[in-house]
């Protein structure tokens, strides 16, 4: 196995497999002392030394110790799981020293450590550990932290004779002040059904809406969990930019708006530029707001574009039980080796009103029977019949994955002449299923493997990535697809293509 495999081995391992450690430091243990700081620097993944700027990490200062939280800018699952770097602080130095414990797993311990890199005879990227000196870094005035030696990687390390590639070198720490909205105590909040457009793919969900005089405080408009502050103002809801959503892929993102400023020339994509505020035009006794003409939403790194939100809508929700819609086909295989489905759920009942996402379920049925996927041939920890309206499997939906109203689902090794959908619905305790969709319908065989979206032909189909760049030979990952029929329809949905 070569150098490089197996750091993409043991990094999905870490991703799936780690149980926090139960001795060392954490910065939650320190909670009063946390000062967030953004980080710049060179991180090593994947045998690639790349700059990175604009990294979440957490400092704790306690009398002359200090705590680093995520100094190896892992990703959002991995970064909960290492324990805190300590140092020492004295006359504006802080001392690090090696072989402290990062974080351990069944016997499997990762400890602190200094490395230098090279290449070996054919080319391979390599790493070495060094000496166990002490590692340095200066603290100014300001509170900024900078390496001194801007050459030499830290390193995650098993054992000196198995460097685990995740390294760190010319650490930069700023102080990061984030806009963090404070919600007021006993705030009472209303459901709202919210539509968008996030990175070309449509969304639904529920948000909470509350007021507080003339401030309006709405929960998950960016991010699951993450508040925006606004102020009504007669037929307007105004939100000012710069407000804290939290850390995506390591990485803080802020609440920013954005006006529309025409296609990149040579990707095409939408380009938007940052404006001071976003406007909602209020109608219906506020039970309905819509974006002003020209704004969008966008959750921004630094200057970075992390996400873009488009045609952000809410509407006043009253949840009750209700008959989900039943499930819109886009295309099936069946095959003993290889099938599939992809298939549309709408967040809509029968009579095409909004439901909640977050109560509905849906299952797959071979041969008019529900199937359960088991572990080992699918990547989910648990045999699995039903599933969650947004639900991804392990290894990033390459089998079963939602995004927004799209599904797609394979099957493998299994003898079956239909494949069929069930949606579930279920609003305190009352559990409604809609009407079942089937493919092939009636077991005509005659349409496998064909797209069956809409009753006129195809005249033409297209795939974008996911930053809007056409594709013209699609493979390995996620894209938008868009099918034009000759009556003029045009649909766009994401598929896995292998």
């Amino acid at each position: 196995m070569n150098r490089p495999t197996l750091f993409l081995c043991l990094w999905a391992w870490l991703s799936a497999s780690l149980a926090v450690a139960q001795s060392g430091q954490y910065c939650d243990t320190h909670q009063t002392d946390i000062s967030y700081y953004s980080l710049s620097g060179d991180i090593c993944e994947y045998a690639a030394v790349t700059p990175v700027s604009g990294k979440a990490i957490n400092v704790c200062r306690k009398g002359d110790k200090i705590y680093f939280h995520n100094l190896f800018c892992a990703q959002d699952i991995i970064q909960q799981q290492y324990l805190s770097v300590e140092g020492t602080v004295a006359d504006g130095i802080i001392t690090l020293e090696m072989g402290q414990l990062l974080m351990t797993y069944e016997g499997y311990d990762l400890y602190l450590g200094l490395a230098e890199s090279g290449y070996d005879s054919y080319g391979n990227f390599q790493a070495k550990i060094i000496e166990d000196a002490p590692y340095q870094l200066t603290i100014d005035s300001e509170g900024r932290i900078q390496s001194v030696d801007k050459e030499v990687f830290l390193v995650a390390y098993h054992s000196k004779d198995e460097v685990s590639y995740i390294l760190v070198r010319n650490l930069d720490l700023s102080p990061y002040s984030p806009n963090i909205v404070q919600v007021p105590d006993g705030l009472q909040t209303s459901q709202y059904a919210y539509r968008y457009t996030k990175d070309y793919a449509e969304g639904v969900k529920v948000v909470q809406l509350g007021s507080d005089g003339n401030d309006c405080y709405i929960q998950g408009l960016c991010i699951d969990g993450a508040w925006v502050k606004g102020t009504w103002e007669g037929d307007s809801l105004i939100i000012p930019s710069n407000q804290y959503q939290g850390v995506v892929s390591a990485t803080y993102v802020d609440f920013v708006a954005g006006v529309y400023a025409g296609e990149n020339f040579v990707t095409g994509a939408k380009e938007y530029v940052p404006t001071d505020h976003f406007a909602f035009a209020v109608s219906d006794d506020r039970k309905t707001l819509t974006p002003a003409p020209g704004l969008t939403i966008m959750l921004l790194a630094g200057k970075t574009v992390y996400s873009i939100i488009e045609s952000p809508t809410l509407s006043y929700f009253d949840e009750k039980p209700a008959t989900p819609a039943t499930p819109e086909l886009l295309y099936g295989q069946v095959d003993s080796s290889w099938g599939g489905i992809d298939f549309n759920i709408y967040a809509e009942d029968v009579d095409g009103n909004f439901i909640n996402p977050e109560n509905i379920t849906w299952s797959i049925l071979l041969d008019d029977e529900v199937f359960t996927f088991e572990p080992g041939l699918y990547s989910i920890e648990a045999p699995m019949s039903e599933f969650p309206y947004d639900y991804v499997d392990l290894n990033g939906g390459t089998e079963i994955y939602s995004g927004g109203a799209f599904h797609h689902v394979s099957i493998y090794g299994e003898l079956y002449s239909t494949i069929g959908v069930e949606v579930y619905y279920t609003v305190n305790g009352e559990r409604r299923a809609s009407a079942r969709l089937t493919y092939p319908e009636n077991g005509d065989d005659s349409a496998i493997g064909t797209v069956v979206l809409g009753s006129s032909e195809i005249i033409s189909e297209t795939y974008t990535d996911l930053m809007g760049r056409t594709v013209s030979r699609p493979h390995n990952g996620l894209y938008i697809r868009t099918l034009k029929f000759a009556d003029g329809t045009v649909r766009s949905f994401k598929t896995f293509v292998k």
